[in-house]
């Protein structure tokens, strides 16, 4: 007998669960979460040096527990962070609430993002075009709401293999294009067909910004929308 095919909420759902329970542990992994004023500083100045220093318009998509959110916030720009589980968006806005930061979360699709069109000078995120299934839609969609000339930063990994076990995807893995990761080789492609362009990567080989040595090749994928 054959497995019941996934729909797309099934997708949604698995997803929805997994981060849920990574929700209360998810910022003790030294490669998530901020353990060393060196580390923060690291991300600050590469934060600062993406950003430059005039406030923007920022939306952090799949914010978690507001990792880049809070940089940002710190460093003067205006904050919209959106994410899918409710459980990483009470802790994004308690540690928003006690560094006494001004973030507007909001649950949502990351592909689905509630704002209105050319909203944004920059769309940022961290670790999350691997769990999408459907990414094209997502850089579409996160093109939509930035404004003509407005930028895309995408920080990913790719890891030793061509796939990297995952507890708790197992069931939706062969659902997601970028499972796990990807080179920054395959998911330009990508978004060049979702209509950014001009794009650059960096290496994100500093150990200091993930707290020790990682397995995971890791860099930013930088585009600008036409306009």
């Amino acid at each position: 007998m054959s497995a019941e095919p996934l729909t797309p909420a099934m997708i949604k759902d698995t997803i929805q669960r997994h981060w849920t329970n990574q929700a209360a542990i998810y910022d003790d992994d030294t490669h998530h979460g901020i353990h060393s004023e060196a580390q923060r500083q690291a991300w600050l100045a590469l934060i600062q040096r993406w950003t430059g220093a005039a406030p923007l318009d920022v939306l952090d998509v799949g914010c978690g527990t507001a990792f880049l959110a809070l940089h940002l916030a710190a460093l003067g720009h205006r904050v919209v962070a959106v994410d899918g589980t409710e459980a990483m968006l009470a802790l994004a806005r308690s540690k928003a609430s006690q560094a006494g930061l001004a973030i507007d979360f909001r649950l949502a699709d990351v592909a689905e993002v509630p704002s209105a069109s050319a909203s944004f000078d920059l769309v940022i995120e961290r670790n999350v075009l691997w769990t999408l299934p459907d990414p094209i839609t997502a850089l579409a969609e996160w093109a939509r709401v930035v404004r003509p000339r407005g930028r895309l930063i995408l920080i990913e990994h790719t890891g030793p293999g061509p796939r990297l076990a995952r507890p708790g995807y197992e069931p939706i893995s062969s659902s997601l294009p970028l499972f796990s990761g990807r080179p920054a080789a395959e998911i330009a492609p990508l978004v060049e067909a979702a209509g950014w362009a001009d794009l650059v990567v960096e290496p994100l080989a500093d150990e200091v910004l993930w707290g020790g040595p990682s397995e995971r090749q890791r860099f930013a994928l930088s585009a600008r929308k036409p306009g």
